[in-house]
């Protein structure tokens, strides 16, 4: 009974799972298997770095996806790329104002949407959560390669619509972190559910020779 607690002893309790967390991370990264997957991901995630693309082993579904003008690269400083798709094209174009994509692409005119800058930010901010577990302002900042001060004008913002909370969810992490509600209520889920199992249940006799000792 979490009232009867020492405050101390409630705080490790609220505390989420590591593994609980790791978990979800893994399940909401996402997997591509062919073309049309990565080109998915590309469309809800706003975009993949080359270096994550990489890791993945994604570099020739990729390469098929700029052949068909599905996709581009954009080349950003200190030789960060990202991977872009062709329909979000006017989002980036509108957050790097002097971007260079390779190769160049033309897409149709209804795709060509103007939009300001806060607003394709907090976009692809909200796609690239999705894809995230807790994850902070720097780490996203870095990602894309922006002010962190922009990253978090763009949380706030979706703070204020309920899509992300903010908070110091991981164990043993001092710094403020910001993780996707739905993402937040499958750890908390995961937790609950790994410290029932660590309750065993124990039979009448001995829970009758605890109150009697007791």
């Amino acid at each position: 009974n979490r009232s009867w607690l020492e405050p101390s002893e409630a705080k490790d309790l609220s505390k989420l799972d590591p593994e609980a967390i790791e978990r979800v991370k893994a399940e909401a990264w996402p997997q591509a298997l062919n073309d049309d997957e990565l080109h998915d991901t590309l469309m809800i995630h706003g975009f993949i770095s080359e270096k994550e693309g990489l890791a993945n082993e994604w570099e020739k579904l990729f390469g098929h996806l700029v052949t068909q003008n599905r996709a581009t690269r954009l080349l950003l400083k200190d030789d960060l790329i990202l991977w872009v798709p062709a329909e979000r094209l006017n989002f980036f174009q509108a957050i790097y104002k002097d971007a260079a994509f390779s190769p160049a692409i033309k897409v149709p005119e209804d795709m060509q949407k103007a939009c300001s800058f806060e607003e394709a930010l907090r976009e692809i901010i909200r796609g690239r959560l999705e894809a995230l577990g807790p994850t902070t302002a720097q780490e996203l900042a870095n990602s894309c390669g922006l002010p962190v001060g922009s990253i978090q004008s763009a949380l706030i913002a979706l703070e204020v619509e309920g899509f992300v909370f903010r908070g110091k969810f991981t164990p043993d992490v001092d710094i403020e972190e910001w993780c996707e509600r739905r993402l937040l209520q499958r750890i908390h889920k995961y937790t609950i559910e790994s410290l029932r199992e660590s309750i065993q249940p124990v039979s009448v006799q001995d829970f009758m020779r605890f109150l009697f000792a007791y």
